[in-house]
């Protein structure tokens, strides 16, 4: 099946630290038939990906020092 790729912009509100991840998840039919969980194929040091079903695509990427939320 086909991947939908894309940017994620990161950015920590708390401590300022930023940078972008790499992301994939399924395209077309098959994420309209639910097939939503996205996948962090890289993100910068500093970083971590958290599963969080409030995200979309379950998954949330935090800061490290600071554990706030880095999505914007």
């Amino acid at each position: 099946m086909a991947k939908d790729r894309f940017k994620l912009k990161l950015k920590c509100p708390s401590c300022g630290l930023a940078g972008m991840a790499d992301a994939e998840e399924e395209e077309g039919w098959a994420y309209l038939k639910g097939k939503t969980a996205r996948r962090i194929t890289h993100k910068p040091d500093g970083f971590k990906d958290v599963e969080d079903n409030k995200k979309p695509g379950g998954i949330d990427i935090v800061c490290t020092q600071c554990g706030e939320s880095a999505l914007s």
